[in-house]
């Protein structure tokens, strides 16, 4: 596929290679809210459709988050700052064209993923050095997303077992987007 690609030339093929990562990415954090959906008498009533949007978008700036971890450690961060400076309108497309156009302005989404990568900037990996899933670790990533996305759509001090299917729910995403051939063919170009 790279020899491929590299015909169209440069700029055309890193493009593509993002857009294998985005459309994934936009279409995985849909599926990813639906399991959530079953809470909406914990949601506000008022505003189902914009929860519904929102634990979306959430769930995509978790993967975002995802891939910066994965592509830093495999590129370094150099690398992964001119990536995501492809990427980002990529991944902005493609989840608006899973709710039919333009739902989500540029800038809002841009303002809304820098506010969780602040939060998840600071916190220990999704994965132990041995590989296994830092579930229980209150610090990892995961665990400080899937506490977040739950206060921010059922109130504070949501319910532990919400937290814990939020973040299972997560792992799932994570697992089938994946994510490690598609980086590799993104750092031909990025």
């Amino acid at each position: 596929m790279g020899f491929l690609r590299s015909l169209l030339g440069s700029r055309n093929a890193g493009v593509m290679a993002c857009f294998d990562i985005a459309k994934p990415m936009a279409r995985e954090a849909v599926i990813c809210a639906q399991p959530l959906a079953k809470y909406r008498d914990k949601m506000n009533p008022d505003n189902l459709e914009s929860t519904a949007k929102l634990v979306c978008v959430l769930y995509c700036y978790f993967f975002m988050h995802f891939f910066n971890r994965l592509y830093s450690s495999l590129c370094g961060s150099d690398r992964l700052t001119k990536a995501q400076a492809n990427l980002f309108p990529c991944i902005w497309f493609e989840f608006n064209k899973q709710f039919g156009g333009n739902s989500v302005t540029e800038e809002m989404f841009r303002d809304g993923y820098n506010t969780v990568e602040k939060a998840l900037g600071g916190c220990s990996g999704i994965l132990s050095a041995d590989g296994k899933v830092k579930f229980l670790d209150q610090d990892s990533a995961l665990s400080v997303f899937s506490k977040n996305l739950c206060d921010t759509v059922f109130g504070a001090n949501s319910n532990p077992l919400l937290i814990a299917e939020a973040s299972a729910i997560a792992l799932d995403g994570m697992a089938r987007l994946h994510l490690q051939p598609k980086l590799v063919e993104l750092s031909k170009w990025f």
